[in-house]
């Protein structure tokens, strides 16, 4: 009781007095009306915000956290010995009226003093039992690390030009409220020569966002004055640096490209938001629809329309120097970033808006032309996101840009493709502490040195906004470059010679609540580096030489259209991935022309191209390296072990060919359909009859996904989890192998699961149950899933499944769907 009684009789005193409550919100270190409250309780209390929402207080979000243990909270042995682990907690966020601090002041007084409490005050109690603080929302929450680390530099420098900087308000749904919010903060600014740039409101995902800038002269040659000035603005919920996209090294290449026509006879199932394109490229012309409603044409020079123009021709073309992967589409491209002529290869959101209304409003006018163009964009189901913010990586915290995704998903059924982010810093191999030594090493040492450096470099690679979003799919970059490359040049170096690793520039994970992100790795080119010495062990610095990426068009040299360029990152593995998307849904087109029964609605089409993005990925060789060489080590630790190699691999990489065909010894079926919370549904999955009594080995291979609501203020944030259940009936088990845990798995919007063995079959068939729980505060919408099946067995086993099993379907597939 003594941790928090100080703050409740200092609020107790003074609002007892005449102007209490002015005297309260002029000191910003006391609880006070209409200013955000943190209550940090120990554990978790399932309904406290509806008991405080009855009381008057708004509920502003809730978070999970941790904290090492104290005299008051800890965990306990069978012995009762106060353990080192770390204790977790939950910070609610309040705002409170008056009314609302004398009910808490009266039933503190209640608690003090051992009585009971009214019927529906319940979590009061436990709240107060479990309370660690109480404390207003102040300056050290306002100011982010990387508001101030940003802010600093920029002073350091000298910079001349004003500083750019966002301002996330506390969200209300009362007009008022939300313009006297801005009103206070533009006071603030405009007093110190600033101004407002911007401002944009989403009421859907709870968000109220400026864009302001201070004038250099202000700041001078110390940040103190300015921060000191907007650290106790009481509408403010924090600050961040305005929204940086991060961009690819993109090099020009001698020589032209040698093009033929393309027929883009099919619509636009897919969108690109991204650089404006280079439209008049011969791998483009006639391929692409532009919609440039920022005006960004008239800021971009052809010769710099480069990071765009990349992105359209992998997602058309794939990696130019193998030619399978072209495909017939046209491509909606939405221009959002805008190049800066004075550095090359970076292009940029437009400095006077936030990027995130620019995504917003990009998606709702692809979503308008979908609606009023039915013929040429009604299937448009496929959104490549290879932009992010390089100034917020997750940290626990879901952005407010990655909720945007998630709402935009759901509400529209778009599947947002999204690149994990680049990292492009440097990291030690501590395995060796010479040049010398790391030199004289054999290629598997410097192999197993490289996966170490990564996963102790974790906490440094996090995903990057709004990568950590729940609903789509997140890609990471796999080491792996384009046929046509040779060695690296001159003295740098390949970690991954023989394409067996992660990119050393990608985001890896986990996501969040220590979901899968990225959910899948993909070829994104060969970033190469040097290795030097440094505080007694080896430095890998990442470089900037694009001669191992991957092979794209280019606007090149003014006049020429059938320029190249190479380059490599996470926007390139998820441009293809955008490509192996298209792909999947011109097979479900050319199913549906010849099977009526197999035209998937469109408010189904997403998530089912989700669930067959990821089927035929898994770990393959590179997880059973990890597992030998991975901490935690020990036959007692494999789930801690394997999500940490999740962490490097996602659910694997995707093998398309196994999607998009089947053969005689494998049959890969597919379902889709709604589900409500509380609500169970069974598939019959059938079996072979050869494989009747046979101990024959076979692999059954599950992907579920769905598209889930989200609640933006509630710490569990995912309000529909689905689950998976799969009898043993079909004679294979999960745990024969290597993939992440079962539980880690199913904390996002996809499930995959991977069961092989030999037990002899009695049945014609065995069941996939599925099954919803709300959670996050409840769910009242339907849910859209889908789900893909694979049966397989050995070629050796002559036994011709995919027959034997289309003939036991009502829908029937075609042996083989050309693409």
């Amino acid at each position: 009781m003594n941790r928090i009684t100080p703050q409740i009789q200092r609020l107790e005193e003074i609002l007892g007095r005449d102007g209490g409550v002015l005297t309260l919100q002029a000191d910003p270190t006391a609880l006070a009306p209409e200013r955000a409250v943190v209550f940090e309780v120990s554990g978790s209390l399932s309904t406290f915000t509806a008991q405080a929402e009855r009381v008057g207080f708004m509920l502003l979000g809730e978070f999970e956290t941790e904290y090492d243990p104290d005299e008051n909270f800890y965990y306990a042995n069978d012995k009762d010995e106060r353990q080192a682990d770390k204790v977790e907690a939950t910070l609610y966020l309040l705002m409170p009226d008056e009314r609302a601090m004398q009910e808490l002041l009266r039933l503190w007084a209640r608690y003090r003093d051992g009585k009971s409490f009214p019927r529906n005050y319940g979590q009061w109690k436990a709240l107060f039992d479990q309370l660690r603080t109480i404390r207003p929302w102040g300056a050290q929450d306002r100011l982010t690390a990387s508001f101030v680390q940003e802010l600093r530099e920029w002073v350091s420098r000298g910079e001349q030009r004003p500083f750019r900087f966002e301002v996330n308000l506390w969200f209300s749904d009362s007009d008022e409220k939300r313009r006297s919010s801005r009103g206070n903060f533009e006071t603030v600014i405009s007093g110190a020569g600033g101004q407002i740039l911007h401002e944009s409101r989403i009421d859907a995902i709870k968000y109220h966002g400026l864009l302001a800038e201070i004038p250099s002269q202000f700041l001078g040659e110390d940040e103190t004055q300015f921060i000191q000035l907007i650290s106790h603005l009481d509408p403010v919920m924090h600050y961040a640096p305005q929204s940086m996209a991060y961009s690819e090294i993109i090099v020009d290449e001698e020589g032209e490209l040698a093009v033929g026509e393309f027929d883009a006879a099919r619509p636009a199932c897919a969108a690109l938001v991204d650089g404006y394109p280079f439209s008049n490229h011969s791998l483009l012309t006639n391929r692409v629809d532009i919609e440039d409603i920022f005006e960004i044409e008239q800021l971009s020079q052809s010769a710099y329309r480069k990071h765009g123009t990349a992105m359209a021709s992998l997602i058309l073309n794939g990696e130019l120097s193998q030619t399978d992967d072209v495909v017939n589409n046209r491509l909606l491209v939405i221009p959002a970033l805008q190049p800066d002529t004075f550095q090359n290869n970076e292009e940029f959101f437009p400095p006077d808006k936030l990027a995130i209304d620019l995504i917003y409003q990009a998606v709702l006018k692809i979503h308008e032309k979908q609606v009023s163009e039915p013929a040429t964009f009604g299937k448009l189901t496929i959104i490549n996101h290879s932009l992010g913010n390089r100034h917020e990586e997750y940290c626990g915290k879901v952005s407010h840009w990655g909720k945007l995704l998630d709402y935009l998903s759901f509400t529209y059924g778009y599947l947002f493709i999204v690149s994990a982010g680049n990292h492009k810093h440097n990291f030690a191999l501590r395995q060796f502490s010479t040049l010398t030594e790391y030199e004289a090493a054999a290629p598997e040492e410097k192999r197993n040195a490289t996966f170490r450096a990564l996963c102790e470099d974790v906490q440094f690679r996090q995903v990057l906004s709004p990568a950590e979003s729940i609903n789509p799919i997140v890609v990471g970059a796999w080491h792996e470059g384009a046929p046509d490359i040779g060695p690296p040049p001159g003295r740098l170096v390949d970690l991954f010679p023989s394409d067996d690793g992660p990119s050393i520039v990608s985001s890896i994970g986990l996501g969040h609540k220590r979901s899968i992100k990225p959910d899948i790795f993909y070829k994104s080119g060969k970033a190469y580096c040097s290795v030097s010495t440094a505080n007694g062990c080896c430095l890998v610095i990442p470089s900037t030489n694009s001669a191992g990426g991957l092979s794209v068009a280019s606007p090149g040299t003014p006049g020429v259209q059938t320029s190249r360029a190479r380059t490599f990152g996470t926007s390139c593995a998820a441009a293809l991935v955008t490509n192996l998307a298209i792909r999947i849904s011109n097979m479900l087109d050319e199913l549906a022309e010849t099977f009526a029964t197999a035209n998937v609605p469109q408010s189904h089409r997403a998530a089912l191209i989700k669930a067959l993005l990821v089927h035929g990925s898994a770990w393959h060789e590179t997880g059973e390296h990890l597992e030998g060489i991975t901490e935690p080590l020990g036959g007692k630790k494999h789930f801690a072990r394997r999500t940490n190699i999740a962490r490097l691999l996602g659910f694997g990489r995707p093998d398309i060919e196994r999607v998009i065909e089947s053969t005689s010894n494998r049959a890969t079926m597919f379902a889709y359909g709604t589900i409500t919370k509380d609500q169970k549904q069974i598939l019959s999955i059938p079996i072979p009859a050869s494989l009747s009594g046979r101990a024959d080995l076979r692999r059954v291979t599950v992907t579920l996904s769905w598209f889930s609501p989200v609640n933006t203020r509630h710490a569990q944030y995912r309000q529909a989890v689905l689950e998976l259940e799969i009898p043993e009936k079909c004679g294979a088990e999960r745990k024969t192998i290597l993939q992440p845990p079962t539980l880690t798995c199913n904390r996002g919007t996809l499930i995959h699961g991977i069961f092989e063995g030999t037990t002899p079959i009695t049945t014609e068939s065995f069941t996939v149950e599925i099954s919803c729980k709300a959670q996050a505060g409840g769910l009242d919408d339907a849910v859209p899933f889908a789900i893909a099946v694979s049966f397989e067995t050995p070629i050796e086993s002559e036994i011709d499944v995919y027959t034997e099993i289309r003939s036991r379907l009502a829908l029937e597939v075609r042996e083989r769907v050309p693409v």
